[in-house]
């Protein structure tokens, strides 16, 4: 049985006279996206980890928390 192997081809670069920079509108509104993104899984990983330490404390286990920044 006989198989075809992939094969990839780079494309031509093109060469660009123009360098396109984007508008500051565009990066604050990128910025915002990235923000709320971080903002939501920071939210759900708070929540999840309150649940974890709701249900182990329901269990009788003990949780201590540590600061390491000192």
């Amino acid at each position: 049985m006989a198989t075809k192997k992939t094969t990839v081809k780079a494309a031509p670069l093109q060469p660009t006279t123009e360098t396109q920079i984007p508008s500051t509108d565009a990066i604050v509104f990128e910025l915002q996206k990235q923000t709320e993104y971080l903002h939501r899984m920071d939210w759900k990983l708070w929540m999840l980890m309150n649940m974890i330490r709701t249900m182990g404390e329901d269990n009788g286990y003990i949780f201590k928390f540590n600061d390491e920044s000192q």
